[in-house]
């Protein structure tokens, strides 16, 4: 299954919403993105 997913503040705050078991593997930027707010928000 092939799936378009556009970067967007929705997906950035549905994807938070998830908590740290989240895994972003592409794009770099929204992973590193993901990665740092939930290093900002757990500390």
């Amino acid at each position: 299954m092939r799936l378009t997913v556009y970067d967007t503040h929705e997906l950035g705050m549905e994807l938070l919403s998830y908590g740290p078991e989240v895994a972003v593997l592409a794009p770099a930027g929204l992973r590193e993105w993901v990665r740092e707010m939930h290093t900002a928000s757990y500390s």
